[in-house]
């Protein structure tokens, strides 16, 4: 014997399948959003790390260029003037360089001088414009010491 469906729960069925596939599109679709939210979030936070890693070296820059001067130029403590020079120097090459490695808008300053007599305690700031997604000023900061150089006696 044939067992035999009635019209009408045939006809209840047929708009089912096409409801379930309609959410089955809604529910990827959300899914799909989410993941190019987190794309987007993820590369932000890639070109944001980059960044901060390029004010690092720049600041690093500073703190070589800083001793240079101090250990080649500078008998005693270095003076306030003596690090600004130094800044501009700094700031100087890292606005000239390729733009793949150029920060924009880049300002390298002094945050903090403090000389004890027999060291030298600086801070520097290097700010910068974030224009890829919004436009904020960045700022990474950084502090380094150097001791005060007594000048050289000629033994002649």
């Amino acid at each position: 014997m044939r067992h035999m469906c009635s019209p009408r729960l045939v006809r209840h069925n047929y708009g089912l399948s096409l409801l379930e596939v309609l959410i089955a599109l809604l529910v990827l679709s959300i899914g799909l959003i989410g993941t190019a939210a987190l794309s987007l979030n993820s590369l932000r936070n890639v070109h944001s790390s980059l960044n901060t890693s390029l004010a690092s070296t720049i600041a690093l820059d500073v703190e070589e260029r800083f001793w240079i001067e101090v250990t080649q130029n500078t008998p005693g403590c270095p003076s306030g003037s003596d690090v600004d020079a130094v800044l501009d120097s700094a700031e100087a090459h890292w606005t000239a360089g390729p733009p793949f490695l150029a920060l924009t808008d880049l300002e390298i300053s002094r945050s903090s001088y403090d000389p004890d007599g027999r060291s030298v305690r600086v801070g520097i700031q290097v700010e910068w414009s974030e224009l890829r997604f919004g436009n904020t000023n960045e700022i990474f900061t950084y502090a380094f010491s150097a001791p005060c150089l007594r000048p050289q006696v000629n033994a002649n």
